[in-house]
């Protein structure tokens, strides 16, 4: 039996909270802060905007096996607190108020807590071959740039609900990865900016997570996978 998972609905709370962010201009031992529009989907990933306004996230954390804890004063803003993954660099975080940061805490810790059905969905896709992967967004084969830079190999690869399958071919009983593209957004590139020509970009919403490059064999073809791309990450993101 197949499963078909929904898009998220509603957010399960949103609000302005000021972020950490890099160092203040002319204080090389100072952090900035900077008022970002957040919200926590049922899907518990966190995804934060520049203004609530906006459609298109600048990052988006998934907060399976988070940890949310409270910051001392010296942080350099009250009512702040750390979201850690244990990995990687933490997101230090700030409300105006000592009631709003003790309601971000309780919903943060809780979504941390629960099992991510996204994840596990599209972990189980896995084990899937690409014919049993159901109503697909975008298949085919793609040149995929090594995590090294180390050449472009030729993979077939399976888009559904924001997660990107690769296969060894068409042929394979199993995928032998997956990227998830929460918060990433997809870009043209040029040939001499990748050697390649029909190349485009999946960028990440942090730093310390995978870029992806990839080129196809026309224009076309590269055309349908940027608007699939489009459309099936923005489904996940979008904060109704």
């Amino acid at each position: 039996m197949h499963e078909q998972l929904e898009p998220p609905s509603q957010p399960i709370f949103s609000g302005y909270l000021w972020r950490q962010s890099g160092q203040a201009k002319g204080a090389p031992n100072s952090k900035k802060w900077v008022r970002r529009w957040f919200s926590l989907r049922p899907d518990n990933c966190l995804y934060y905007y520049k203004t609530e306004d906006d459609s298109q996230p600048v990052g988006a954390m998934i907060m399976a096996k988070h940890t949310v804890d409270l910051c001392p004063v010296d942080v350099g803003k009250p009512f702040a607190f750390k979201v850690d993954s244990g990995e990687g660099i933490p997101m230090y975080v700030a409300a105006d108020s000592d009631d709003l940061a003790n309601r971000w805490l309780q919903l943060l810790r809780q979504a941390a807590a629960q099992d991510n059905q996204w994840l596990d969905k599209s972990a189980r896709c896995l084990y899937q071959s690409p014919t049993n992967i159901l109503r697909p967004d975008c298949f085919g084969y793609l040149l995929k740039l090594g995590s090294r830079w180390c050449g472009w190999s030729k993979r077939y690869c399976v888009l559904k609900d924001a997660c990107l399958y690769f296969y060894q071919d068409a042929n394979s009983k199993s995928a032998f990865g997956m990227a998830c593209l929460h918060g990433y957004k997809v870009a043209s590139m040029s040939a001499n900016a990748s050697g390649k020509k029909n190349s485009f970009e999946i960028i990440p919403p942090e730093t310390k997570l995978r870029h992806y490059f990839f080129c196809t064999e026309s224009e076309m073809d590269k055309k349908r996978w940027i608007s699939a791309l489009e459309y099936s990450i923005d489904r996940w993101i979008k904060s109704g």
